[in-house]
């Protein structure tokens, strides 16, 4: 592709010139073509070719190539490099001046792209000589046509790279996931304990495999060759065909009975055929052809232990409906005993029988010692924990003095202590020796009965045995556990779909081993579950992803045990692992079977209906007065509740619903604990707990609720106690039980009110710390407030420091100054304003003042430390004019010498090409080469201003003074220029002699001055000649010269087009014209180098001109001595 860019941008006829061409032509040639570079060969009819080309623009014939001997280059460069040299002659040929030290690519072998690239950046070359084998010049290859060439194809390049790379990655990637896709394939494949066949069927070609080599199980192995086997013989390969055809035109799976005989014994199978498509891992895996699409997947499971269950139900089905009509009697008369039973546990004995009870066990729960002992130092009951602690009975304690067992004197002398003072609680640790060990015990004693008794409760608080002993007794007690517990434990894996632990507890449940449980893998709860309930358990699993780490999902739902019958179950599962992204990946479930349950809650629910029934009458006399409560209660404008002592939801109100965002059945199986921001549970649990020991009645408390949408809302919460003492009404159980009504107010937008304001204060304090501003609070009278750090590190005061102080006549010593400051900051004008300010250290700073006036009349003052700003900017803006000027500069130069060479140039070529096609007489031949003189005085004229203008920009121009007769000098010059300019134009000349001269002798000897006759020829020569050109041809110019007692003023006026007004003050600039001077040709240089001849002489020039009436310039030059011409010299330089 790049080969091919370098050949096209090669140019096959590039302009060459000859080795005997004149630099003068050469630079025409690089002006009328606009070209940096010209190619010198060594032929002879390369100058004719060059004119014939300009002559016709360039309209080259193609079918000539290139013969010309390869010599150098000449451009630009080389021009530059001669033009400097003083002796420069601009007829001499090109061949001196050309370059030969250049790089040339070969045709036979174009170099690269990048080399040709490092050629144009190390020669600084614009083209490139292309050469043939013989050294001849062939075409050339530029730098813009290799780049036009370039950008063709660089888009469609970089566009393909990077397909490519995309592709690339995706190829790989897919490979990839295939061959995973197949590995694991196999693997399961192998492991199955299931008949896996590869079908295929093409007309009547059959071909029957495995879709894995790996090895199986013998028995299965043993299975799968016989129902290989089973594909050709008679009896079963019509049926089995059959159903593979259906399965291939149907394009679904199809499900196939069939029996298989061993040893005179029956062993039936489920076949599930499915059609392989072409997208499937298995096909794409095994299948080279891609066009055969006839191929099925045929799995077959053992199904004989289901056959002869199915059997053994039909047997036990009458059998079972002759139990239930026996069952069903004796629910009956079991029904009339329970509700005698019920009406005999109404009593109010066994109400506090249980209570009794309640508290019993809740006590033996407790993981510490509590103990009741009375006024005399006796106990009065102890719990189980305590007893068994000591190896005895509840019953042992009661009676018995404190510190009975004998070792126990530290526990009985802090109780006895307590009992016999006034205070109501107390606590302390006490060591206790519980047989052979201390233990330390943490023992809280309350009284109660009006003080005459007491309980205590004591917390083991022992430091616990090292971790790793723990650890180990913990997996084992698990293991224990799981072991003991009567009911299934298992842990499922949601990414692998599979079990990865089942306890031994479900072949009691189910009848499945956990290794056939492990092998049905993700299919399990499909083949065992009730079909009504699969979509219970679906919709379960879809609520994982949403479970929170300590929230359980409960369940219940019926499966198919081996057996074939079918059993309910109880299952509770939680998530035991999360993946890196947050999703369940484990959860651990425990199943409980309940068939005995549901069938005893189908009979209560027979009882039921009757109690509804009795029920009902007294609901409805109740509902009237519950709907007034109801209006009452839901239209409230705060959230009220009704909480058991538990913390559940008992009753709710709408308003307390849109608090939370639950409805009011998603509340009643929810606790008020349970939605309480975890930071604020201990705090909640307080309150409940004054509360419940009677401390309190109401408790008021700001909290946390975590909403159904996971949001927070800040509430506060008024809780008030209710301890219900009402009589048995209606055969209702006395209830004792306290529970709590709540007030909840919603408080959110006022708390994210205080937390915005809190983040907007810490904010605004960042930024006053950090902004690199100083930033100071000034009082009414002008005292500082406040400042911050940025302030105190740019004017080295502190605030106590600042405050100690008079800061205003610190910064700003000088009075009338500080009244302005003053002033500035009292005004509070908008804007900005720049101050010179004194630091601490007495350092003088710029900076930047803004004001902002506060409604109590305090200001605040910002300041920005500009002194390095204003140093920079000051840089920049004097490195940008001097830049602009040499740009300026350059871009008039080459305007200049491209505008005025062309002309003369174009004069010179025309006469030429006329005196050389035509036979013209002499005098018409002289008359061309008077034009062609006239053009090359004109141009010899420009280079002398432009090497007089190069030597004075360089400092090169010399100041030679000799001995002049001025009015010789003078006179002789008019009259060369009178010869020049022609009989229809006038130079008026006059000399004004001193008025000291007397005699002739005298004002001889005053015109003989000291000036150097070359610059003083430049200065009135371009003076006259700008006279003559800028006016009329019927007008005069006057040149006067004056001679005074130590200058001599020299005077030349026109009545001309004048100069505007707004160009006088850039006259003197190199190239700068006027913009009135229309199409009159011109440099520019002319008063620039008039200027520095005047300046060299030690003299002033002074222009004054009206547009339309003339110019008036006057010269004035010292009358110069020898130590005077050093003097001039020098400063002469100094200004260069």
């Amino acid at each position: 592709m790049f080969d091919r860019a370098i050949h096209q941008a090669i140019d096959l006829h590039p302009l060459t010139l000859a080795p005997e061409t004149p630099v003068s032509e050469a630079i025409e040639q690089l002006s009328h073509h606009r070209l940096s570079t010209l190619f010198v060969v060594a032929n002879d009819s390369a100058e004719e070719e060059n004119r014939e080309r300009s002559v016709e623009n360039r309209q080259t014939s193609h079918d000539r190539p290139p013969t010309s001997s390869f010599l150098g280059v000449f451009g630009s460069n080389e021009l530059l490099q001669v033009a400097r040299e003083s002796d420069f002659d601009r007829s001499q040929s090109v061949v001196d001046l050309i370059n030969r030290d250049v790089p040339c690519a070969r045709a036979s072998e174009l170099p690269s792209w990048s080399t040709l690239v490092s050629w144009f950046e190390e020669f600084a070359l614009d083209a490139v000589p292309v050469l043939d084998d013989d050294g001849c010049l062939t075409g050339i290859v530029s730098r813009t046509a290799l780049l036009r060439e370039a950008e063709t194809f660089e888009r469609p390049l970089s566009e393909l790279h990077e397909r490519l790379e995309r592709e690339t990655a995706e190829q790989e990637l897919l490979q990839e996931k295939l061959f995973t896709s197949y590995s694991q394939l196999r693997t399961i494949l192998a492991a199955m304990q299931d008949i896996v066949l590869e079908i295929q069927l093409d007309g009547d070609n059959l071909e029957v495999g495995l879709p894995s080599p790996d090895p199986v199980d013998p028995e299965v192995s043993g299975w799968i060759d016989r129902t290989i086997a089973c594909f050709f013989e008679d009896s079963y390969a019509g049926d089995f065909l059959q159903q593979v055809r259906r399965a291939i035109q149907s394009r679904e799976t199809v499900r196939f009975e069939y029996c298989l005989l061993q040893d005179d014994f029956e062993n039936w199978f489920e076949a599930r055929i499915s059609p392989i498509a072409q997208t499937s891992v298995v096909w794409v895996a095994r299948n080279t052809d891609r066009s055969v699409d006839r191929s099925v997947l045929w799995v077959a499971r053992d199904i004989t232990a289901r056959k002869r269950a199915e059997e053994a139900i039909k047997n036990l089905a009458a059998e079972l409906e002759r139990r239930v009509e026996a069952r069903t009697a004796q629910l009956r008369s079991t029904n009339e005993i329970l509700r005698a039973e019920i009406r005999k546990r109404q009593d109010a004995q066994k109400d506090l029988q249980q209570a009794t009870d309640r508290l019993r066990a809740v006590l033996d729960a407790i993981p510490g010692f509590v103990s009741w002992i009375g006024a005399d130092g006796c106990y009065q009951g102890v719990n189980r924990h305590l007893a068994t602690a000591y190896g005895l009975a509840p019953q042992d304690f009661v009676g018995c003095q404190i510190g009975f067992q004998g070792s126990d004197t530290e526990f009985s002398d802090f109780v006895r202590q307590f009992l016999q003072n006034d205070i109501q609680t107390s606590g302390r640790v006490i060591d206790t020796p519980i047989g052979e060990t201390i233990r330390q015990y943490l023992v809280v004693a309350q009284k109660y009965d009006r003080g005459r008794a007491a309980v205590t409760v004591g917390i083991d608080i022992t430091e616990r045995k090292q971790f790793e002993v723990a650890l180990q007794q913990q997996q084992r007690l698990f293991q224990q556990i799981a072991d003991a517990t009567p009911d299934a434990i298992y842990v499922y894996d949601l990414v692998a779909k599979r079990n990865v632990y089942v306890n031994g507890q479900v072949k009691q449940l189910l009848g499945y081993t956990p290794n056939q449980i492990q092998t049905m893998s993700s299919q399990f709860l499909t083949l065992v579950a009730h079909p009504s309930d699969l979509h219970l358990l679906t919709r379960q699993h879809q609520r994982f992803s949403e479970l929170s780490e300590d929230e359980v999902l409960a369940s219940e739902y019926r499966v198919r045990g081996a057996s074939g019958d079918w059993r309910w179950v109880h299952s509770r599962e939680a998530v035991l692992t999360n993946t890196p992204e947050g999703q369940p990946a484990q959860i651990v479930g425990i199943v409980q079977d309940i068939t005995d349950r549901k069938h005893a809650e189908e009979a209560l629910y027979q009882l039921n209906q009757e109690l509804e029934a009795k029920v009902a009458e007294r609901t409805l006399a109740l509902r009237h007065s519950e709907a007034r409560f109801r209006t009452l209660f839901e239209q409230m404008a705060v959230g009220v509740a009704q909480v058991d002592s538990q913390g559940f939801w008992q009753f709710v109100n709408q308003k307390l619903c849109d608090i939370l965002g639950y409805t009011a059945e998603e509340l009643s199986r929810k606790s008020c604990l349970e939605m309480t921001h975890p930071e604020d549970i201990e705090t909640t649990q307080c309150c409940l707990t004054k509360l419940l020991d009677g401390r309190a009645t109401t408790c008021a408390l700001e909290k946390r609720y975590l909403r159904a949408d996971a949001s927070i809302v800040w509430v506060n919460v008024t809780v008030s106690v209710v301890r219900d003492t009402s009589e048995v009404e209606y055969d209702v159980l006395l209830q004792t039980d306290p529970h709590f009504v709540v007030v909840v107010q919603d408080i959110s937008d006022r708390k994210q009110t205080e937390a915005a304001l809190k983040q907007q204060k810490e904010i605004l304090q960042t930024i006053f710390d950090r902004i690199p501003v100083a930033i100071s609070f000034l009082d009414v009278d002008e005292t500082p407030q406040l400042v911050n750090r940025c302030f105190e590190e740019t004017l080295g005061w502190s605030l106590q420091e600042a405050q100690k102080v008079d800061l205003f006549a610190a910064c700003y010593p000088d009075p009338e100054y500080r009244q302005q400051v003053l002033e500035f900051v009292r005004s509070a004008v908008t804007g900005w304003q720049d101050f010179h300010i004194l630091t601490r250290d007495r350092r003088l700073l710029e900076m930047s003042w803004a004001n902002v006036r506060l409604s109590d009349g305090t200001t605040i003052s910002f300041g920005q430390d500009i002194t390095e700003r204003k140093r920079a900017e000051a840089e920049v803006i004097k490195a940008l004019e001097k830049e602009r000027e040499l740009i300026d500069l350059k871009s008039r130069f080459v305007s200049m010498t491209s505008h005025e060479f062309r002309t003369p140039l174009a004069i010179i070529k025309s006469s030429a090409q006329l005196l050389h096609r035509y036979e013209w007489s002499r005098e018409e031949q002289l008359e061309q080469l008077d034009q062609i003189q006239s053009a090359v005085r004109h141009m010899t004229e420009l280079l002398d201003d432009v090497l007089t203008f190069a030597k004075s920009e360089a400092g090169t121009l010399k100041f030679n003074p000799e001995q002049l007769e001025l009015r010789e000098f003078c006179q002789n010059l008019i009259a060369q220029l009178n010869n020049s300019i022609g009989r229809e134009r006038t130079i008026i000349f006059e000399i004004v002699e001193p008025e000291a001269s007397l005699t002739d002798n005298r004002s001889k000897r005053e015109s003989i001055v000291r000036f150097d006759e070359k610059l003083l020829r430049q200065i009135l020569t371009n003076l006259i000649s700008n006279a003559l050109k800028y006016s009329q041809v019927d007008r005069s110019v006057s040149f006067k010269t004056t001679f005074e007692r130590n200058y001599v003023v020299f005077e030349v006026k026109d009545e001309g087009i004048g100069i505007p007004p707004e160009d006088l003050p850039r006259l003197f600039e190199s190239f700068h014209r006027a913009r009135n001077v229309g199409t009159i040709p011109g440099t520019g240089l002319g008063l620039s180098i008039v200027r520095r001849c005047v300046e060299l002489h030690g003299g002033e020039i002074d222009v004054e001109s009206q547009l339309g009436s003339g110019t008036r310039v006057i010269v004035t030059l010292p009358l110069t001595t020898e130590s005077s011409v050093e003097t001039t010299q020098s400063e002469a330089s100094r200004r260069t």
